[in-house]
């Protein structure tokens, strides 16, 4: 599976965030709060980019898209970069599943 680094991961959630059509997911990771994360047993940054993944996989769900996917189009730079990704998972799945050439 190919491997983000964790600037490339911040970039996808920020980008997924800043986005207008995505305000609702923005506001509500906003407003979560460190009560909230302290109950969790989690650090606030962890309960936000939790919460973010799940915005990004509902987003995925609701416009019919492989959430992985989505998440590596927000992340990615590029059309290559984001090409890349998708065939480094798709090996990587293949060679998992022993059908890889």
């Amino acid at each position: 599976m190919p491997k983000l680094t964790e600037e490339q991961q911040a970039k996808g959630r920020k980008r997924f965030l800043q986005s207008p059509e995505n305000a609702d997911a923005a506001r509500h990771v906003a407003s979560l709060t460190q009560q909230e994360a302290d109950i969790l047993g989690i650090p606030l940054e962890e309960h936000q980019r939790i919460a973010t993944m799940e915005h990004i996989r509902k987003k995925a769900s609701a416009i019919g898209v492989d959430s992985t996917e989505l998440f590596f189009s927000l992340c990615s730079d590029t059309a290559e970069e984001f090409a890349t990704l998708v065939k480094e998972r798709e090996a990587a799945i293949e060679g998992a599943i022993g059908t890889s050439n």
